[in-house]
């Protein structure tokens, strides 16, 4: 699969700026996807387990137990970390340290997540507030390393001291190593509710030439009494819309929490048939019983329910039924996130297209400008699907140029000027960018159908499903080839 961005210069990068990480706080509170009231649909919840190996502090005799204390920031601002919260404390066994709590956490795809686990001795008198600047060892990582790390986990050298600037440098090898720890994610279990819709048949009425009631069902499920002095306990879980029809009610579908239907495989749910009359009263027609299990084999001879009236039954020899309920729908809807495509093995691939055709009669400072905001731009995008794809290689193009050595027009060449597009890295398209603006010429036009159907091709070929392929097109104007 592939997904196209169109990112024009005309409307200027400094929007993008929006984007980058260090500036989502600027965005308007209704707009930002760190307003919280935003977070419900735009997030997922993931809960972290913390292990300690190898820790080799020196301990002394009051550093035998210990806690570990998580935090959350959404910038560079080393005084912006929020507690997300503490573990028990748990004693040191060699130089393992394992950390029985699970510390919530909102995933949010286009937000800027830190995570600061402290390792810290613990006392009577510790305070989180105390033991963000007091650890035994420490350790900051991005949410995007453990999300798009295989299995949800992701090991990392622990430090005496470390900083965000240290840490988010990958070339720079931290002093006062104390251990290592393990971080281990997974995602809890979602609500999924099922669907489903009965019709009636043949249902007694109250009278038979001057009947106004309308029909209606109640479903239930049936608990044991905790205390086991009366009955099964009945909780009521839906009740259905009324209709003036008894001979065929097609009643309309809904939906229930699976864990209120089928908490228990043998579960037992029961479905009440009403009337009720112009005057509000109401009278049962009949019940029946079912499950979970049972409806799963969906709409069919297994789920058509004869309606019983106990009283009926008794005083009739002859009773069959007060009508029947037919099942005529039962879905299992499941509902996956971003999050979820991810965990099961889904690659972003990132892929830029980048558009030389409005760069002549840019002064210099016009260029630098140009060259800096575009640099931000893709970095800004670039920092957030990085981690997602396993050998930071994206491919990167050109067009709207004149390439050397007879400067022919051309609306699709390598950034990097070889005969594979992928540069290493954000640093090496920013190298490749650099190095082709110095060698290109603007064109008078510029065409992007031929890098859209070249990464369309590359799609093509991983058609598992396993690959997600997003391409962000930056340009200078517009295109003489829109329609296409």
């Amino acid at each position: 699969m592939a997904l196209i961005g169109l990112i024009p210069h005309s409307q200027s990068f400094s929007n993008l700026r929006k984007l980058s990480s260090k500036r989502l706080r600027k965005k308007r509170r209704s707009q930002s996807v760190t307003d919280p009231n935003n977070l419900s649909h735009m997030s997922d919840q993931i809960e972290i387990s913390i292990r300690i190996r190898d820790l080799h502090s020196a301990p002394s005799s009051n550093e035998s137990r210990f806690v570990c204390v998580v935090y959350e920031n959404d910038s560079d601002n080393e005084d912006r970390w929020n507690l997300v919260g503490c573990s028990k404390p748990v004693t040191r066994q060699g130089g393992t340290l394992k950390f029985r709590d699970k510390f919530p956490l909102r995933y949010v795809f286009e937000k800027y997540q830190l995570i600061r686990v402290n390792i810290c001795s613990y006392n009577v008198r510790s305070s989180p507030t105390r033991l963000l600047h007091k650890s035994v060892g420490a350790c900051i990582f991005k949410l995007d390393e453990l999300t798009g790390s295989f299995g949800l986990q992701l090991r990392k050298a622990l430090h005496h001291e470390v900083s965000i600037g240290t840490a988010m440098n990958a070339h720079r090898c931290l002093p006062n190593l104390v251990g290592a720890i393990m971080i281990t994610g997974c995602i809890p279990d979602k609500e999924q509710p099922i669907v489903i819709q009965f019709c009636g048949k043949s249902l007694e009425k109250k009278d038979f030439i001057w009947d106004e009631t309308a029909v209606f069902f109640r479903v239930y499920r049936i608990e044991e009494d905790p205390f086991g002095e009366d009955d099964d306990v009945r909780v009521q879980l839906y009740e259905s819309e009324a209709l003036k029809n008894h001979s065929h009610p097609q009643w309309k579908a809904f939906s229930l929490p699976t864990r209120e239907v089928a908490d228990d495989r043998n579960r037992l749910l029961e479905v009440w048939v009403y009337y009720r009359d112009v005057d509000g009263t109401e009278a049962a027609i009949g019940k029946f019983l079912t499950t979970y299990a049972k409806m799963k084999y969906g709409a069919g001879p297994d789920n058509v329910y004869n309606v019983i009236n106990e009283n009926k039954k008794q005083q009739k020899k002859k009773y069959d039924n007060s009508g029947r309920l037919e099942l005529t729908k039962f879905t299992d809807v499941s509902f996956y996130s971003f999050l979820d495509y991810i965990v099961s093995g889904t690659q972003l691939h990132f892929e830029i297209s980048v558009d030389f055709s409005g760069h002549q009669g840019f002064s210099e400072s016009q260029r630098a400008k140009y060259d800096a905001d575009f640099l931000l731009a893709m970095r800004a995008i670039g920092e957030i699907i990085r981690d997602y794809s396993p050998n930071r290689l994206f491919p990167a193009f050109g067009f709207g140029a004149k390439l050397p050595p007879i400067y022919q027009e051309s609306h699709e060449f390598c950034l990097n000027f070889s005969v594979d597009p992928a540069c290493r890295g954000l640093d090496g398209i920013a190298e490749a960018y650099r190095s082709a603006s110095a060698l290109v010429r603007s064109a008078d036009s510029a065409c992007y159908a031929p890098v859209i159907n070249y990464v369309n091709r590359i799609a093509q070929k991983n058609a598992s499903g396993l690959h997600y392929h997003i391409l962000v097109i930056f340009t200078t104007g517009r295109t003489i080839d829109d329609y296409k």
